[in-house]
């Protein structure tokens, strides 16, 4: 077993055409695209923070401007995190990509 990780890469990127769940009931392109990266990183938390220069790369898109459109906090809305009534694919998908920037800012703060 690495005594530490000192990069981890995590790249995800998928859309769904209609409205799917994870077998954990979570809407699935936040699933996918997000979720499996925070989870990943948490999992591998211990081994990242001892490493010398650790490096957290999160492959977001260009896409995740489209979760500005309303302002942040109305567009990733808290209280239907799984799109329940509202789904597009373009929605999903840039509130995924936008919590990986987001994911990103705050384990930058973390690391540095």
């Amino acid at each position: 077993m690495a005594d530490c990780v000192n990069v981890l890469i995590n790249n995800a990127g998928l859309i769904f055409p209609e409205r799917r769940e994870t077998k954990d009931g979570f809407e699935m392109t936040m699933g996918v695209n997000h979720l499996g990266h925070f989870y990943l990183t948490h999992l591998l938390w211990d081994l990242i923070k001892v490493a010398d220069k650790p490096r957290v790369i999160n492959v977001s898109s260009i896409a995740h401007y489209g979760a500005r459109h309303k302002g942040l906090m109305d567009f990733i809305d808290f209280e239907d995190m799984n799109l329940l009534k509202l789904y597009t694919t373009r929605i999903a998908y840039a509130r995924s990509k936008m919590a990986n920037v987001l994911f990103t800012r705050q384990l930058q703060q973390r690391i540095n």
